[in-house]
């Protein structure tokens, strides 16, 4: 006859499966290119999976700050050692709880910042957005685009989720796009995996709103799919190697979040145009708009 398992170990293992998955996802999250040497080739075919999701995911930038409050004190009161264990652990598992809920919170009111915008959100699909933004990638290469449960012979499958996040100030957005890359040889193990993100310039003065809602969201649109395509490009770069570190060395990088000065530590990937790449200390590729004016060289290299 089994034992039943008491409520402590229960609640030991669940936790070690908690952190088991999340090392996992981290894992997942790096990028993944020693497989991707035979995509070099400029006749290398690339294959754009639409995403599941019909409609793009449009988010507003919160502040998590205050979520959850200080740590506070409490008493664990406990007959023994076991007892004591579990009583921090409840106590970890009710908190966690508590600041998951005030995120929720936070993010809902955040999100308010879109409300103007449904209209045109509503009826922004990813089909639209990856079919404009995969004609602006300027890897080389064919380019074609495929439905979620298409195989394409011969061809890279790659597969993008984008999630995009608009500055509270409504001056800017934020691409976040997971990406995975497949190979034609063998399309049931990502070859290549990264986080990519993309801050887009700010835009200076005037209404934003009119701006960005102006013939149906055609500009709001068209930001997102040059975001997505700058997103793409440097994802098919490394996984193709010709995105290498500019230098080894870390340091603090700048950049503007709308109007919001924020700081990202990592090392220099390439820098170009108005714009710099980082490799995150967390190993997740980052471009960002420079803090200074580009010299001539480089604005006249850009409009081309």
């Amino acid at each position: 006859m089994r034992r039943a398992l008491s409520p402590l170990v229960v609640q030991i293992a669940l936790l070690c499966q908690a952190a088991f998955t999340v090392g996992a996802h981290a894992t997942e999250s790096a990028p993944q290119t020693s497989a991707t040497e035979s995509a070099s080739a400029s006749g290398a075919i690339w294959a754009f999976r639409l995403p599941k999701e019909e409609s793009v995911s449009y988010r507003g930038v919160a502040n998590f700050d205050a979520a959850g409050g200080g740590p506070g004190a409490m008493m664990y009161p406990a007959p023994n050692a076991v007892g004591l264990l579990a009583a921090i652990i409840t106590h970890a598992v009710i908190a966690e709880s508590a600041r998951n809920s005030e995120k929720a919170k936070i993010q809902d009111e955040a999100d308010k910042i879109l409300l103007p915008y449904r209209v045109v959100l509503d009826t922004h699909t990813n089909r639209e957005l990856l079919s404009q933004a995969v004609r602006l990638v300027r890897a080389p290469g064919e380019k074609l685009i495929i439905q979620q449960t298409e195989q394409s012979s011969g061809a890279w499958i790659v597969e993008a989720s984008p999630t995009f996040w608009m500055v509270q100030d409504q001056s800017a957005f934020i691409l976040q796009n997971a990406i995975a890359m497949y190979s034609p040889n063998d399309s049931s193990k990502a070859a290549y995996r990264a986080e990519i993100t993309v801050v887009s310039l700010p835009r200076q003065g005037g209404d934003h709103q009119s701006f960005w809602t102006a013939d149906s969201g055609e500009k709001l649109k068209n930001e997102s799919a040059h975001l997505v395509a700058q997103s793409l490009d440097i994802a098919l770069k490394e996984a193709t190697g010709a995105l290498a570190p500019s230098s080894a060395v870390h340091k603090t990088f700048r950049y503007q979040e709308g109007s919001i000065e924020k700081m990202e530590r990592g090392e220099l990937i390439s820098s170009q145009c108005d714009r710099v790449v980082i490799r995150t200390l967390r190993g997740g590729l980052m471009s960002v708009p420079a803090r200074r004016p580009n010299q001539t060289a480089e604005a006249e290299a850009c409009s081309n």
